[in-house]
């Protein structure tokens, strides 16, 4: 887990770049979770696996800017879900969902 301080300055950056402040419990799941995700990311790439490596790159430089997601953003959002999560409840989200996902399919945005 990240320090005060360290969130502290997270939320700052945030509401510095995306002009939106966090509260403590969104800023400090969305920093974590970014941090995490660089430890796993942010590895040298063995050379076996560099050819992939270069494939990938080439397909997402090849995204329009437009159609990009923003991390960030992303990872907050998420922040979100998780704190709705648990003001309701485990069981109450879930069934939410389903009914969420049972009414998109009935008005025909499902797969």
């Amino acid at each position: 887990m990240l320090s005060k301080k360290a969130v502290d300055e997270f939320k700052k950056l945030y509401r510095d770049h995306y002009g939106e402040e966090l509260n403590d419990f969104v800023a400090s799941e969305a920093a974590n979770r970014l941090v995490r995700m660089v430890e796993l990311v942010y590895k040298p790439i063995p050379k076996a696996q560099e050819e992939k490596y270069n494939e990938i790159k080439k397909e997402t430089e090849a995204v329009p800017e437009e159609k990009k997601i923003d991390f960030v953003k992303h990872l907050v959002s998420d922040a979100r879900v998780t704190e709705f999560k648990q003001a309701i409840g485990e069981k109450k989200f879930w069934e939410l969902v389903v009914e969420a996902n049972k009414k998109e399919k009935a008005e025909g945005g499902g797969d």
